[in-house]
């Protein structure tokens, strides 16, 4: 029986596509429709409609458990937590949780990077960001 994985938030399936071809049992799992239609079309890859939060899954049901997209969607850290609690009821003993995040800098740097740091609404939107950890669009 192959590895069972479950990749949460996990879109389009850009990592399902290939963890399929390699002969892994995925399960992608996304709130948004449009990505899980066309998750859905990928050989090998069920992928339900969902919420990263109260995870589908049966308790030790996953060998590996993917996140990387849920954590930086969700501001709250309740949200998180209970993300990451999700997780690790899923994942079987010995299992693997991958997680992502993206650091609450992430908007200076990219500003910085990109030549728009001495922009003043870019500025606003950068320095927001690293203060609350929630990132806002430049417009807002």
């Amino acid at each position: 029986m192959p590895a069972r994985v479950l990749d949460v938030g996990g879109g389009i399936g850009v990592h399902a596509e290939w963890l399929s071809a390699d002969g892994y049992a995925v399960e992608l799992l996304d709130p948004v429709p449009r990505h899980v239609q066309r998750a859905a079309r990928l050989a090998g890859v069920s992928a339900p409609l969902g919420d990263a939060r109260p995870l589908p899954a049966a308790d030790a049901s996953q060998d590996a458990v993917l996140l990387l997209g849920p954590l930086y969607h969700l501001p709250d850290r309740a949200d998180r937590v209970r993300t990451l609690t999700e997780a690790r009821r899923a994942l079987r003993p010995g299992g693997v949780i991958a997680v992502a995040t993206i650091s609450r800098h992430a908007a200076v740097h990219d500003a910085i990077y990109l030549g728009h740091y001495l922009q003043e609404r870019q500025r606003e939107a950068a320095r927001a960001a690293a203060a609350n950890g929630i990132p806002l669009s430049p417009g807002r």
